[in-house]
């Protein structure tokens, strides 16, 4: 288990990285597309969580509300 934690960090720290340089070198408008791309990531844990019968409160709580987050915030930089 904690060899899956430890990829997920990495995956996370990444991706945060990834949204840190197009946050200082690109426009909203491309921030916001990479956004919705990068929302699949929580929604495929929300998937995996689930198929391995995880508990609910991840599923839903973490992970989906994270993909929502993300799908919110993804509708505000591309339609500002």
């Amino acid at each position: 288990m904690r060899s899956w934690l430890a990829v997920m960090g990495v995956r996370d720290i990444g991706t945060g990285l990834i949204l840190a340089v197009l946050l200082i070198g690109a426009t909203t408008h491309l921030l916001g597309w990479v956004m919705l791309a990068a929302a699949l990531i929580p929604a495929g844990d929300a998937a995996v969580v689930a198929r391995s019968k995880g508990p609910r409160s991840a599923i839903y709580g973490v992970h989906l509300g994270t993909a929502a987050t993300m799908v919110i915030i993804t509708a505000l930089l591309v339609l500002a």
